[in-house]
């Protein structure tokens, strides 16, 4: 059966990526200038950092965590 773009399957990972994003981007913009020697970091380069930052934390966490989730669902599913 093929899910649509509104199942909340697809919801629930978009929401755990964009909490992740959020997240780890706000940790990104406090603390993107720390530890510099040189005069405080361009606009750019916070943005920059806020989104690298945010973006790893989304696919490494969240895509994993949800993999898992669906995994154990299935199994749990097959068995009843």
């Amino acid at each position: 059966m093929r899910e649509s773009h509104s199942s909340p399957r697809r919801r629930s990972l978009r929401r755990a990526w964009t909490l992740a994003f959020a997240g780890a981007a706000g940790v990104g913009v406090n603390l993107g200038g720390i530890g510099l020697t040189g005069g405080p970091p361009s606009l750019v380069f916070w943005l920059l950092w806020a989104g690298g930052l945010g973006l790893a934390a989304a696919l490494a966490l969240d895509t994993v965590g949800f993999l898992i989730g669906a995994g154990l669902r299935r199994i749990r599913r097959s068995h009843d």
